[in-house]
């Protein structure tokens, strides 16, 4: 499926908006800015660090009760992708740039489950 297929997808079938899994999530928890933008760029059809993180931690996210847009679910080999920005952007420090964008996926998920489970609210 294309992105542009599943945005499309997602916008007739899917009641929630990122707009409003975004409101839904407490933004004092860490790595929410960067889960935030993940999804206003997926709704725009956008591709860049936050969709990217936010398509390889779909299903969590999900278990956690955001909603996240279909067209994550599009991205192919979203770690892949990112690793490749990493290069783009850091050169060298390409796997320090990969590691440091995952482990604010993982504190935020953390965070979410430790403090109020449905994205901290």
């Amino acid at each position: 499926m294309a992105l542009a297929d599943a945005m499309a997808a997602t916008a007739s079938t899917s009641p929630a908006t990122s707009a409003s899994s975004a409101q839904a999530i407490d933004p004092s928890l860490p790595g929410a800015d960067w889960i935030v933008a993940g999804l206003g760029e997926l709704q725009r059809g956008e591709i860049g660090v936050g969709a990217l993180l936010v398509a390889i931690g779909a299903p969590r996210l999900r278990e956690l009760g955001i909603a996240v847009p279909a067209a994550a679910d599009a991205i192919v080999e979203p770690e892949h992708q990112l690793y490749a920005l990493a290069g783009a952007a850091r050169g060298d420090g390409a796997h320090a740039a990969y590691n440091a964008w995952l482990q604010r996926l993982d504190r935020f998920m953390r965070a979410a489950v430790r403090f109020g489970g449905s994205a901290g609210v």
